[in-house]
C-alpha cells in the first residue's frame, strides 16, 4: 500500500522547459525539507488544457515578505516528465508569449 500523498498549493512565478520559481507558504511538508538542494518531489502544474505531472528537484530558495505574509520562493528544475507533458509545457509557453 502507498503512503498518501502530501499536498502544498501555490503559485508559480516564473516557468521554463527546464524549471520554475514557486511561490508557496511554506519550505517544509510533513516535516519534509522541500528547499534541501537537490531534494526531489513530484510536482504537479494546473494548465488551462489539464494538470501536468512531473518530477522536480530543489535548486535554490528565497523568503519573501509581502503584505504581513511570509512565503517563498523555491526554484526547482524539472528531473523528469513525459516527452507528451515535455510537449504540453512547450505548447503553453509559446501560445503563453503571444
Amino acid at each position: 500500500m502507498e503512503p498518501p500523498l502530501l499536498m502544498l498549493e501555490g503559485h508559480t512565478h516564473d516557468v521554463s522547459t527546464t524549471g520554475l520559481a514557486l511561490v508557496v507558504p511554506s519550505l517544509s511538508l510533513a516535516g519534509r525539507d522541500l528547499s534541501r538542494c537537490g531534494q526531489s518531489f513530484l510536482l504537479e502544474l494546473e494548465l488551462p488544457a489539464g494538470p501536468l505531472r512531473f518530477q522536480a528537484a530543489a535548486a535554490r530558495h528565497e523568503r519573501l515578505e509581502a503584505e504581513g505574509e511570509e512565503k517563498y520562493i523555491l526554484g526547482v528544475r524539472i528531473t523528469e516528465i513525459s516527452e507528451r507533458d515535455r510537449a504540453r509545457l512547450k505548447r503553453f509557453l509559446r501560445e503563453s508569449r503571444r
